[in-house]
């Protein structure tokens, strides 16, 4: 399924709050919201179109394992607020995702998802800024672009 993924989507809540939601499709599709940080307050979401190398790049981090082992896991003993980390890998024909609930300040994803989500916000946040900028400077009150 790895080589047929063409959009990723990565959704962070914390108390039911989104806090991140990031969509990279093949053809360049973008969409973005929020810094994933547990006080965010930017509920504004971006959509336009940028080049299709960043969900290229982003794609080739996606460990094929991840796809072997979809799901939901919760971490049981959780300390501070709750948060939801959702990853969805989407073909034209399947759709695979893998969540994991667990405290803002416990034990949260394996590393490596971890890592994975960081990447995918470092290589949307040039992009983000720009259309913060953008709708800012035009008084523009919503992120569609």
């Amino acid at each position: 399924m790895l080589e047929k993924i063409d959009t990723i989507i990565i959704s962070l809540a914390v108390d039911e709050n989104q806090s991140l939601f990031i969509l990279l499709g093949l053809d360049g599709v973008i969409q973005c919201m929020g810094d994933g940080s547990v006080h965010n307050s930017d509920k504004t979401i971006y959509i336009g179109k940028t080049s299709p190398d960043l969900f290229a790049n982003l794609k080739q981090h996606i460990n094929p394992q991840w796809l072997q082992r979809c799901g939901r896991y919760t971490v049981p003993q959780r300390c501070g607020q709750t948060c939801e980390l959702s990853i969805v890998f989407k073909a034209k024909e399947n759709e695979k995702g893998i969540q994991f609930v667990y405290g803002a300040t416990s034990q949260g994803p394996p590393t490596d998802i971890t890592n994975f989500v960081y990447f995918a916000v470092d290589l949307i946040t040039p992009w983000h800024a720009r259309q913060k900028h953008k709708t800012q400077s035009e008084g523009v009150d919503n992120g569609i672009s």
